[in-house]
C-alpha cells in the first residue's frame, strides 16, 4: 500500500489536483479488478484518468500480481499495452498490486547514485497510490488500506 501526501503547508491547487487524479484513477482501476476481466481494463482506466488530466504514467514502474513473492506475474500496467483481450484474464484467488505510478511532467525516471531513490527525469512532481486486491467472486476486496508503506514528498 502507498500513499501520496504533501508535508507541510499546501496553498497549491495544482498539487491538490495532481494528487486528486492518482486518487480516482486508483478507486476507479480498482473496480476493473474482477473475476473475467482482463487486466488491461485496470490499465486502460489508469492511462485514461490520468492522461486526460494532463498527466503521465510511468511506464519503468508497473503493479503486479502478489503470491509467495512480492513480485509476481501478471503484470499490471498503469498503461494499456496492445489490445485489451491480449491482456491476462484475472481469476478468483488472484492477489495483486494495483499501483498508479504518474508524474506531473514526462513519464521518465531517472535512479540517484545512492541506487534506490527514483526521481522524475525533469524533476517535476510524481506520485504513487497502490493497494493490493484480492480477485473475488463478489467483487475486489482491498486487502491493504492505511497501513504499510508511505511515499512523502517535501515539496
Amino acid at each position: 500500500m502507498s500513499e501520496t501526501v504533501i508535508v507541510g503547508e499546501n496553498n497549491d491547487s495544482k498539487k491538490d489536483k495532481f494528487l486528486k487524479v492518482g486518487k480516482i484513477a486508483l478507486e476507479e482501476a480498482i473496480r476493473e479488478a474482477k473475476v473475467g476481466n482482463h487486466v488491461g481494463y485496470i490499465s486502460k482506466t489508469i492511462q485514461t484518468i490520468v492522461e486526460d488530466n494532463g498527466y503521465s504514467v510511468v511506464e519503468t514502474l508497473v503493479g503486479h500480481g502478489v503470491g509467495r513473492d512480492l513480485h509476481e506475474e501478471p503484470e499490471i500496467p498503469g498503461f494499456l499495452i496492445g489490445t485489451i483481450e491480449e491482456t491476462p484474464i484475472l481469476k478468483e484467488g488472484m492477489v495483486i498490486a494495483v499501483e498508479v505510478i504518474y508524474n506531473m511532467g514526462e513519464p521518465d525516471l531517472k535512479l540517484d547514485k545512492d541506487g534506490w531513490t527514483l526521481r522524475t527525469q525533469d524533476g517535476s512532481l510524481g506520485g504513487l497510490y497502490e493497494r493490493t486486491v484480492a480477485i473475488a467472486s463478489n467483487g475486489p476486496l482491498i486487502l491493504t488500506k492505511w497501513a504499510c508503506g508511505l511515499w512523502v514528498f517535501l515539496l
